[in-house]
């Protein structure tokens, strides 16, 4: 598996109300789930990765569409060789207020931390949301 962010190693076994949390997930690993509890809500890719900006690892969670392309709202999944590829990439970024500007967020300081077109990796078939 590649160390870059491109391969998320998939963790089996999460839920919304147990399972696999943020706080399990190691490195360029990932889970997906349902967002508001078994059998509600759209399914959820969360992911761990470590931040370009200044090496420090993060979790964030995002939409997803299982055997579907990208939708209003979410990002596709689909099976390729090898895993299931995201698309579009995935740019997370931090954003922090300037200053002179609290109530216009337009003129918020925008950082890229990650951006990757990531492949889930070692997925077992069978999953829920297959």
């Amino acid at each position: 598996m590649k160390d870059d962010g491109s391969e998320l190693r998939y963790v089996r076994g999460a839920t919304h109300d147990g399972g696999v949390t943020a706080k399990k997930l190691a490195e360029n690993e990932c889970t997906i789930f349902r967002g508001h509890g078994p059998g509600e809500g759209p399914w959820m890719l969360r992911f761990c990765f470590r931040r370009v900006t200044d090496g420090k690892l993060e979790s964030r969670a995002i939409p997803v569409y299982p055997n579907a392309d990208q939708q209003s709202g979410g990002w596709g999944l689909k099976r390729v060789d090898g895993g299931w590829q995201v698309a579009p990439s995935i740019a997370c970024s931090n954003r922090e207020p300037d200053g002179d500007f609290q109530d216009d967020r337009s003129k918020d300081k925008v950082t890229e931390v990650w951006h990757q077109t990531p492949l889930l990796v070692e997925v077992p078939d069978g999953e829920p949301w297959q």
